[in-house]
C-alpha cells in the first residue's frame, strides 16, 4: 500500500477464533466466520475463570 501523506490506516484486531486481522468492530470475521462479539464475550468469561482459578490456587498454597 502507497503511503499518502496524512492518512490514518484503519484499526485492525486480531480474530479471537483464527487470530486473523479483522477491522475493528467487525461482528462476522471473513476468514473463519466466527460471530467476533459472542467469541469475545467467551474469551473474557475464560479470563476470568482462569484469574478465580489463580487466586484459588494462591490461597490453598499459602495455607500450607
Amino acid at each position: 500500500m502507497t503511503d499518502i501523506p496524512g492518512r490514518v490506516p484503519p484499526r485492525l484486531e486480531l480474530c479471537p477464533r483464527c487470530s486473523e486481522h479483522i477491522y475493528a468492530g467487525t461482528n462476522l470475521c471473513p476468514h473463519c466466520g466466527g460471530e467476533v462479539p459472542a467469541l469475545l464475550a467467551a474469551r473474557e468469561e475464560a479470563i476470568a475463570e482462569a484469574l478465580d482459578a489463580l487466586q484459588r490456587l494462591e490461597a490453598a498454597l499459602a495455607l500450607s
